[in-house]
């Protein structure tokens, strides 16, 4: 996602090769997020050494 102009939700459904946004765009509509709980799922991966963060701030 590094070369795209802008981050939309078009851009980034081109980007994964389909054909419109529709997908990602019911994902975030209509998912429940707990975010306590994601939380903990990211301290957990970062603090267990599977997260790399090389080329990530690039």
């Amino acid at each position: 996602m590094n070369g795209l102009e802008r981050e939309n939700g078009w851009s980034l459904a081109e980007f994964a090769g389909e054909a419109t946004p529709d997908g990602r765009q019911r994902l975030l509509n209509h998912a429940r997020w707990d975010a306590d709980q994601v939380a903990d799922a990211l301290r957990a991966q970062v603090s267990s050494g599977s997260v790399t963060w090389a080329g990530f701030w690039a």
